[in-house]
C-alpha cells in the first residue's frame, strides 16, 4: 500500500479576484491524523471545502490513492470515502439514531428498506466504535459527545477512508474529550485517516501524527509532532507582525473607568468575568473559536441574556436588558456577522447608515433626505467608502466597504463605547488598515472601544490592553510590551 492517500498539487482559490489559497502542495498519509492548523482566516475551510467537493480549485489537483479527483458535489467526496463532521452537527435531531446513520444510504429489500440489514450493518458499525449508542435514541435527547461518535458512525456506515473533523472537541468537556481521543485512535489502528482541524495545542500534541499550518492562504508548516513545540507552531501562525504606530496613550488606571463589568456569566455553564474599560482606550478581547469572545460581546449589548453580574457605567449601575438599553446608554455594536445581524443587504447605504441613529435624522416625525445625504456624504468621504452612489444596495459592495457603511452607521449614532465584534474579518489589508485607523481616531476623540478578535497579530498591534479568554470567561490580562507569542500561546492552550 503507498504512504500518501491523498495529495494536493498546487491549489489556488480565489474569490472575486481575492486570493484565499496560494499554491497549496500537501500530502496526507495513510493511517495518520494530521493536526490542521492556521488562524481564523488562513484558508483553512475553504481547502477543506475543496478537499470535500464544496468548493472547486482555481487551480491545482486534488489525488486520491494517486488518482486525480473531480469532484462537482460533497456527495462525490462522500463516495469516495471522504466524509466532513463539522463544528456544528449535521444530525436531524428528530430522527433516531439508527435513521441518521443510514439516512441516503438505507438498504433496499425490493425497493424498501431492509429493517434487518440496516441494523446488522448499525451493529458492525457501533462494534467498530466500540460504544454502544442505542440505535432508537432519538438525536434530540444525546448529549454533544455522543453526537459526535454518531456523526463518526455516519462516516464509518459510509465506508470512509478519510474522516475531516472540523473543531471536534468544541463544547465538550474534559471527559467527553477523552472519549473522542479513544475512538480517533481506533479509527487510526484501523487505517483510517484523519484530519484534525483545532484552535488547542495540548489536544495537538495529545493525538496528531503531523502537524501542518496554514497562514494567509499559504502552508508554511508540515512536519511530524515530534519534530514541533508550542513555540514553533506560534512562530509559524503569527509570522510579521503587522506595523502600526504606537497606539495613543490614554488616562492612568487612576482616573475612573467608564465601564466597569463585575462578576459577568453569560449563561449557566462558564464562570464569571470581570474587567474595567477606560476612556480613550482600545481593550482588546481576543480567543480562539468557543472562547465567548462574542457571547459576552452581546450580553454587554443586551442582544443576549446574562445569568448574573453587573454593568456599572460611569459609576453607576446600568441595567442593560436589550440594544435599545445599549444604545441610550451610550454603547454602540458592530456584529460578528455583518451580513445577518448588521446591515440590511438590500437596502442603500443611505438607508444602512441611519439605522443606528433614525431620531437624529427626522425632521417634524419624518426622515429627512437631506440629512441622511449629508451623513452619506460626510461618511464616504471620511472612511473612504467606494460606492456608486447613495442609493447603491449594500449586497453589491465589497466586503471592506460592507464593514465601513457598518462602522459609519454607529459613528453616525455617536455612542461613548463601542464594542466592535470581529470587525476585519473577511475583509482585506487595505481594510483591515482603514479599520485600525478609524478605531484609532475614536481612541484619540476620547471614545471607548471594545475590540473582540480572533486575529491576534492586529489585536496585539492596535490595543492597549488585551483580555485573553477561555472556555467562556477572561482568564488573563496582556499589554502592548509582552510578546505576541505570549498572548498567541495563552490562547492557543486553552486553558491559562
Amino acid at each position: 500500500m503507498p504512504q500518501i492517500l491523498l495529495s494536493l498539487d498546487g491549489i489556488n482559490k480565489s474569490f472575486s479576484n481575492v486570493s484565499v489559497l496560494r499554491n497549496i502542495d500537501w500530502d496526507v498519509h495513510y493511517g495518520k491524523v494530521h493536526a490542521l492548523l492556521g488562524e481564523n482566516g488562513a484558508g483553512k475551510s475553504t481547502l477543506i471545502k475543496i478537499i470535500s467537493g464544496v468548493y472547486t480549485a482555481s487551480s491545482g489537483t486534488v489525488s486520491l490513492e494517486g488518482r486525480q479527483l473531480d469532484f462537482t458535489s460533497p456527495q462525490d467526496a462522500v463516495k469516495a470515502g471522504i466524509n466532513v463532521i463539522y463544528q456544528e452537527t449535521s444530525l436531524i435531531p428528530t430522527l433516531s439514531v439508527l435513521e441518521n446513520v443510514f439516512l441516503g444510504i438505507e438498504p433496499k429489500k425490493h425497493n424498501v428498506i431492509d429493517s434487518v440489514a440496516m441494523r446488522k450493518k448499525y451493529a458492525e458499525v457501533n462494534a467498530q466504535i466500540g460504544i454502544d449508542i442505542n440505535p432508537e435514541q432519538k438525536i434530540s435527547l444525546l448529549g454533544i459527545a455522543e453526537k459526535k461518535i454518531v456523526e463518526i458512525m455516519k462516516a464509518l456506515a459510509r465506508e470512509s477512508r478519510l474522516i475531516i473533523m472540523d473543531e471536534p472537541t468544541d463544547s465538550l468537556s474534559g471527559k467527553e474529550v477523552s472519549l473522542l481521543f479513544n475512538v480517533i485512535s481506533d479509527l487510526k489502528k484501523r487505517g483510517i485517516t484523519i484530519i484534525y482541524i483545532t484552535h488547542f495545542l495540548d489536544e495537538v500534541f495529545r493525538i496528531s501524527d503531523r502537524i501542518t499550518i496554514l497562514k494567509d492562504g499559504r502552508l508554511v508548516s508540515d512536519a511530524d509532532a515530534d519534530e514541533m513545540s508550542v513555540e514553533l507552531i506560534v512562530k509559524s501562525m503569527v509570522g510579521d507582525v503587522m506595523k502600526l504606530e504606537k497606539a495613543p496613550d490614554y488616562p492612568s488606571k487612576s482616573s475612573e473607568p467608564r465601564l466597569s463589568v463585575k462578576n459577568l456569566v453569560p449563561d449557566d455553564d462558564v464562570p464569571s468575568s470581570s474587567f474595567c474599560l477606560y476612556p480613550g482606550e482600545v481593550l482588546g478581547i481576543t480567543g480562539v473559536v468557543g472562547a465567548g469572545k462574542s457571547e459576552l460581546g452581546r450580553a454587554l449589548f443586551g442582544a443576549a441574556k446574562k445569568k448574573s453580574g453587573e454593568i456599572i457605567l460611569d459609576g453607576k449601575i446600568c441595567r442593560i436588558n436589550s440594544p435599545k438599553d445599549a444604545v441610550r446608554a451610550g454603547i454602540g455594536m458592530t456584529t460578528e456577522d455583518r451580513k445577518d445581524t448588521g446591515l440590511l443587504l438590500d437596502d442603500s447605504i443611505l438607508h444602512n447608515l441611519t439605522l443606528a441613529s433614525l431620531q437624529k435624522h427626522m425632521r417634524k416625525g419624518f426622515i429627512s433626505t437631506g440629512l441622511e445625504l449629508k451623513l452619506y456624504k460626510g461618511t464616504k468621504e471620511k472612511l473612504g467608502i467606494k460606492c456608486t452612489d447613495s442609493d447603491q444596495h449594500l449586497r453589491f459592495l465589497s466586503g471592506g466597504n460592507q464593514q465601513k457603511v457598518v462602522i459609519g452607521k454607529w459613528l453616525a449614532a455617536d455612542p461613548d463605547i463601542l464594542i466592535m465584534d470581529e470587525p476585519t474579518r473577511g475583509i482585506d489589508i487595505g481594510a483591515k488598515q482603514a479599520v485600525y485607523q478609524i478605531i484609532r481616531a475614536l481612541a484619540a476623540a476620547g471614545k471607548s472601544v471594545i475590540f473582540i478578535s480572533s486575529e491576534v497579530p492586529g489585536v496585539h498591534a492596535l490595543c492597549h490592553r488585551i483580555l485573553v479568554m477561555g472556555r467562556g470567561s477572561i482568564r488573563k490580562e496582556f499589554f502592548p510590551e509582552d510578546p505576541i507569542e505570549a498572548v498567541m500561546k495563552a490562547m492557543l492552550e486553552g486553558e491559562v
